[in-house]
């Protein structure tokens, strides 16, 4: 090769003016002979020859060492002669991208190929520039828009989206993509390096007061992804600060893989309507619930209600739990007779005044109106243990009654001993109550006269604003089988 020494002068000025290069070759494409200029050790290092008199052939020789697998058949054909050759006829220039190899991990380089010019048809330079940082920033820049794309797409089709996180979990690293107004007018850092830190930070103007501490024992780097092992996602239900209003969101979590390294996905979403109105129709199923189990003359429960409540004690006895209950049957005497003489506006005020009785002394346990004259009560706890006090409290009362009156209730009790159902239990207790009910049809008609103050009681035009009126309670309870006889008692107020 001639002028040796002014080939290296202009390779060491073609350096200088461009710095990034890691190496420059000057070919002679005559015999093919080189000479390589070298700008950093890292280069030197990879052992490349720094002149040789076969360019072509050392270049695909090296090029199986030091290129990554993935580039190497690319950078063999486009380093064939002929083809390179070609490839300068019409444009002069030719340029290829591809990945060395430096301690084992890849680099981003750039092959620009030119003639010399000035006439100069037998030598070709190829420069060797490092645009690793260049091509991983671009790299970057396009995952970054492919996101925003995607979460676009997200919001347009979900309407609900407040905002998506992406998460580095190997430095922390996040950004986070928002196209709702509200959630930019929080103020929040749209990116950073600690993602669970400075959300908790955040939290203090973005989560609604009552939920932050919710917000910050659940939200946890930890409980996050314990919880994405286990089911494979995390979500926590909490309040927003959404334009100064609190707004129910969902906040979800999921892992994916994006070039080789953990990423977590975390989106917000905003729940609120829908949250409202799960809300407002638990409370419509509610209150329809409580009607639909509630007696609308007596107010107490009604026999849907009982049966409820039957299965849950059944359910109870076959699971084997200890339970203890007592069945207590109570039926209205004349309400037929009350109908038929003075309608049933006096027989409803007769059915009110049965279960005011009732009610008033079984006070810690659920009253059942589960027929038309039929009440039952199911005691437990309290009233259990106080059961025998309880009916005794009804005898003395019937006891006291020395005058005529209208309500009469004939009553049976059983307690629950080992019986295979609730039902059994009330059978025990209906059948009391009704041989209750035989004695007090063979010790006790109601008089007229009462009936006729019934009747007048109905007319009054304070009725509705006084307590309910219970006018001779005649409450015959037989513990034992023994025969109680009670005369008729005068009115009076509970």
């Amino acid at each position: 090769m001639n002028n040796i020494k002014q080939i290296v002068n202009g390779l060491r000025i073609a350096q200088a003016l461009a710095s990034d290069y890691i190496s420059i070759y000057y070919i002679d494409i005559e015999d093919d002979s080189f000479i390589e200029y070298r700008s950093t050790d890292e280069y030197q290092e990879l052992g490349i020859e720094q002149a040789g008199e076969d360019f072509f052939a050392v270049s695909k020789r090296n090029a199986l060492r030091v290129i990554h697998p993935d580039d190497q058949a690319a950078f063999i054909a486009a380093m064939d002669k002929d083809n390179l050759l070609r490839a300068l006829e019409g444009e002069h220039t030719f340029m290829l991208n591809y990945r060395m190899m430096f301690d084992g991990a890849p680099k981003y380089v750039q092959l620009k190929a030119s003639r010399m010019g000035d006439g100069d048809d037998s030598h070709i330079v190829i420069g060797v520039l490092n645009i690793d940082e260049l091509v991983q920033a671009r790299e970057a820049l396009q995952r970054i828009r492919q996101e925003h794309a995607a979460y676009s797409r997200i919001f347009a089709l979900s309407g609900d989206y407040i905002c998506i996180y992406t998460v580095d979990l190997d430095t922390g690293r996040y950004t986070v993509f928002s196209a709702v107004q509200g959630y930019e007018n929080l103020g929040l850092t749209k990116d950073g390096e600690d993602f669970f830190a400075n959300a908790h930070r955040d939290s203090q103007k973005a989560v609604y007061a009552e939920d932050r501490e919710l917000f910050t024992a659940m939200f946890t780097r930890e409980k996050v992804l314990q919880s994405i092992r286990e089911t494979g996602i995390y979500a926590l239900n909490y309040r927003m600060l959404m334009d100064g209003k609190p707004t129910y969101v969902c906040l979800k979590a999921a892992m994916v893989t994006e070039d080789g390294s953990d990423k977590l996905i975390v989106g917000t979403t905003n729940i609120d309507a829908q949250v409202r109105r799960d809300m407002s129709y638990a409370h419509d199923l509610s209150v329809a619930r409580m009607r639909a189990h509630r007696d609308a003359l007596t107010g107490v429960k009604n026999r849907s209600a009982y049966l409820d409540v039957e299965a849950k004690l059944n359910q109870r006895i076959r699971d084997g739990d200890q339970v203890r209950f007592a069945v207590v049957v109570c039926d209205l005497n004349n309400l037929k007779q009350t109908n038929d003489s003075f309608g049933h506006q006096a027989g409803d005020q007769l059915l009110k005044d049965a279960c005011a009785i009732i009610c008033g002394v079984f006070k810690h346990s659920p009253v059942f109106r589960v027929g038309g004259d039929e009440f039952a009560v199911i005691s437990q706890g309290q009233d259990y243990d106080n059961m025998d006090a309880l009916i005794d409290r009804m005898r003395r009362s019937n006891e006291s009654n020395e005058a005529s009156g209208c309500t009469v209730i004939a009553c049976g009790m059983a307690r629950y001993d080992h019986d295979s159902s609730v039902a059994a239990v009330f059978e025990r207790a209906d059948r009391k109550m009704y041989e209750d009910k035989k004695t007090l049809k063979d010790v006790l008609d109601l008089p007229p006269a009462s009936l006729r103050n019934l009747q007048a009681r109905l007319t009054e035009n304070s009725l509705a604003s006084q307590p309910p009126l219970l006018c001779g309670i005649s409450l015959l309870y037989a513990p034992g089988g023994e025969k109680v006889t009670a005369a008729l008692a005068p009115p009076f107020f509970v």
